[in-house]
This record gives C-alpha cells, structure tokens and sequence, in this order.
C-alpha cells in the first residue's frame, strides 16, 4: 500500500486525499446537485400541470414557461460541469 506523506509523518490526512477532491470541488458538486434537484421539480410540476390543465390555454402557458425555466436551471448546471468553468487565466 502506498502512504503519503500525511500519513508517514502522523499528521491528519489533508481533505485531497482523503476525499480525492478539494473542497472547492466538494462546494461545486454540492451546487450542481441542488440544481439538477429543482430542475427535476420543476420539469415534473410541468408536465403534471400541462396534463390536470390540458383545457385550460393561459395556465397551459404558464406549464410551458416553467419548464423552459427548468431547462435553463439545467443549463446552468451543465455550464458549471464544464472543465475550465472555475480555473483563473493567467
């Protein structure tokens, strides 16, 4: 097995290696994950409101702009699992 230095030395193993991501990483993935949450709510809340209100046009619209609004929250999250989206240029 290998060891790192943390655990030659008897120090705490750093969250990296204990988690194998960096608590930047922990934050992003905790977001994107409350993301694609509201983007499943909304999405269902949709498709349930266009069927119990098939007859109805001015509500029927109102299920299609939620669910274009549960498309662009899934947009969002799709952009932040995009490699690069947290690095700084130099």
């Amino acid at each position: 097995m290998i060891q790192n230095d943390s655990q030659t030395t008897g120090q705490q193993p750093s969250f990296r290696d204990r988690y194998g991501r960096s608590r930047g990483d922990m934050r992003n993935l905790f977001l994107r994950n409350v993301l694609n949450g509201v983007f499943m709510i909304l999405a269902v809340l949709a498709m349930v409101g266009l069927v119990v209100y098939s007859d109805s046009p001015a509500t029927q619209m109102w299920c299609y702009g939620l669910g274009l609004f549960a498309v662009l929250v899934k947009m969002i999250e799709v952009v932040m699992r995009m490699p690069g989206f947290h690095k700084k240029k130099e």
